[in-house]
């Protein structure tokens, strides 16, 4: 049986689930309200919480298809064109044989292609926000750098006779930017707006 509580005030007899005294009006140190009031708030918090979470998957994985969108939008428009507003080729043809010409040729606009496989590995850790945050940022920054290079040097699958340069290479000079180019772009800034806000909410949320 749970007993009465006493107001410590005036001596008054309350019943037990009483939070203010009924004859004096004094607040009652009752360990029933206040564990009820507690389990209350606990339930709130957890409620709060799981809705969070829930909001915080949702988000990661809308960004996360949004890029893939984005990316694959990319590969079948022109990446940049050269002589004479020729393009390239489709983003699928660079990213295919991008790699391939990077080592080959040494560096060059041509390590702009590793993009690809850092914007690759910050859609696979993108339950890690951080590393997927580092991983988009990277991948964005290289990807914007081939705004600074006038010209790609490209291996020559077929030498032909004219030897006034190396035989083993060409150089296309740059003189525009195709759709595929900034949709490219975009797929790895997305992952960067996205991860920041998730980084920034979770900060809010350990404070409150």
């Amino acid at each position: 049986m749970i007993e009465n509580v006493i107001c410590k005030n005036c001596q008054s007899t309350n019943m037990n689930n009483a939070k203010y005294c009924s004859s004096c009006g004094y607040e009652l140190q009752n360990k029933i309200v206040d564990e009820l009031q507690a389990n209350k708030d606990r339930s709130i918090s957890s409620e709060n919480l799981n809705l969070t979470s829930i909001d915080n998957k949702k988000f990661k994985i809308s960004i996360l298809l949004f890029s893939i969108l984005l990316y694959t939008i990319s590969l079948t428009q022109d990446g940049f064109y050269h002589h004479h507003e020729k393009s390239e080729g489709p983003g699928i043809f660079l990213l295919l044989f991008g790699g391939i010409n990077a080592i080959l040729t040494g560096g060059g606009a041509s390590i702009t292609w590793f993009a690809n496989p850092i914007l690759f590995f910050s859609w696979i850790t993108i339950n890690e926000t951080k590393p997927s945050f580092i991983a988009s940022i990277v991948s964005t920054l290289l990807s914007l750098s081939f705004l600074f290079f006038d010209r790609v040097k490209e291996f020559n699958l077929i030498i032909t006779g004219d030897q006034n340069d190396d035989p083993l290479y060409r150089y296309q000079t740059v003189t525009g930017y195709g759709l595929g180019f900034y949709l490219w772009v975009a797929s790895s800034l997305i992952l960067v707006l996205g991860n920041y806000k998730r980084i920034h909410s979770s900060k809010l949320k350990y404070i409150a």
